[in-house]
């Protein structure tokens, strides 16, 4: 094939058109290390929760020692009973008649026949009631759903006034450790 020569050729621009690199090599280079040194920084501030050390003996064990259940689910009477791991040790009924006195900041509610029903049962069957002795007897506060606060509270207020006998100190430790089971 043949061409034809216009004689135009000194009028247009090249085609051929040479784009520098240099600049966009270089923002691609430190954008990439900045994302490098972000990840790292990054990586540090974060603190390994896992444990590499097992517990001590015994942990996460389901307890076997005697423990108190106060169950307030009943409607007249609180139920006491002493369970060592599954098995019933001991078995009480206490009445549930609440003594509540109204003022101006609320509704507060004692049970005295617990009070008294709860320091009872822990002269006699409590496992930890030496002066000395740094444990506590594990008492569950087992409780409706919907149980009013006030009566929660005057619950453990029976349960924080039964206290060990025999120490010298100002203000005697408390027997129980207390917990709650709900429905």
């Amino acid at each position: 094939m043949g061409m034809i020569d216009t004689g135009s050729r000194g009028k247009r621009r090249s085609v051929d058109s040479e784009l520098n690199l240099v600049p966009m090599i270089d923002l691609l280079v430190v954008t990439i290390a900045f994302l490098l040194l972000t990840q790292t920084l990054s990586s540090l501030g974060r603190l390994d929760a896992t444990s590499s050390t097992s517990g001590p003996v015994g942990c996460g064990e389901p307890s076997t020692g005697r423990k108190l259940v106060v169950d307030a689910r009943r409607e007249g009477s609180f139920v006491l009973t002493w369970k060592e791991g599954e098995n019933v040790v001991r078995s009480l009924e206490v009445p549930k008649h609440p003594k509540v006195a109204r003022d101006g900041a609320g509704t507060k509610v004692a049970y005295p026949e617990l009070e008294k029903a709860l320091a009872d049962e822990h002269k006699t069957f409590g496992l930890h009631r030496d002066a000395h002795d740094l444990k506590t007897d594990p008492l569950v506060l087992r409780t409706p759903n919907d149980l009013p606060f006030a009566s929660l509270v005057g619950m453990l207020d029976a349960s924080a006034s039964v206290r060990r006998e025999g120490t010298k100190l100002a203000a005697a430790p408390a027997a129980f450790n207390v917990t709650f089971a709900v429905d």
